[in-house]
């Protein structure tokens, strides 16, 4: 297993733990692992993943991606199959919705892209339905720290509304309501900086009253 100091830094250490966490329980699969970020930036996170779990393949969404990243991916594709890596540029309503229509499914999706609240909602609902059963949903920035009461300077849209005040452009409260939402249908797999749900069902595929599978996919 290869190990790039680039696509290892993390600025959190729960990052690091939490990933860790995830890539040793997908090492154990005995089968190619599916994988979508939502928001890669430079890459780092995606590349991490791609050479912690050997079996895998990542698909990541993001229009815009940061100033390192052809750094990042050069160096990383000089050993590796550049097949594993796919970019999707598009803003991730649009490319998730795509991704439903085409019937694909993920063993992880990571939710790391715009930060507001009703853009993280939308990415958790969409991303539920192309998340494998025993699949895990894993949110970034759950506890960032804020300023002001409801800015953080390190995303552009907490810059564009810090004098706003208000809560719906933190990701926690879409995730709190999230976890409200699909109670029953999850097992919490990480709870600290980041947010990971273990699927466990999903109960739009099933009819409540008689316990049979519905006729279409969702």
């Amino acid at each position: 297993m290869k190990d790039y100091k680039f696509s290892m830094d993390f600025w959190n250490d729960n990052h690091y733990k939490n990933f860790e966490k995830i890539a040793s329980h997908f090492r154990k699969e005995q089968k190619p692992i599916d994988i979508l970020e939502i928001g890669t930036f430079e890459g780092r996170t995606a590349f991490w993943l791609l050479d912690n779990i050997p079996n895998s393949r990542i698909t990541v969404i993001d229009p815009h991606l940061g100033p390192k990243f052809k750094e990042n991916f050069d160096k990383w594709a000089l050993n590796n199959n550049q097949s594993r890596f796919i970019w999707v540029c598009n803003h991730s309503f649009s490319a998730l919705i795509d991704e439903i229509s085409q019937y694909k499914q993920y063993d992880l999706i990571y939710i790391d892209g715009c930060h507001c609240s009703s853009c993280v909602l939308s990415d958790a609902i969409l991303s539920w339905k192309i998340l494998k059963t025993n699949g895990i949903l894993l949110f970034d920035d759950y506890n960032m720290v804020v300023e002001d009461n409801f800015f953080y300077v390190s995303h552009k849209e907490f810059e564009t509304y810090k004098n706003e005040g208000c809560m719906w452009i933190h990701p926690k409260q879409a995730i709190d309501s999230f976890v409200a939402i699909y109670k029953g249908q999850y097992k919490m797999y990480i709870d600290n900086y980041q947010i990971g749900l273990q699927k466990i069902c999903e109960l739009g595929k099933y009819n409540l009253n008689h316990g049979h599978k519905n006729v279409g996919r969702f």
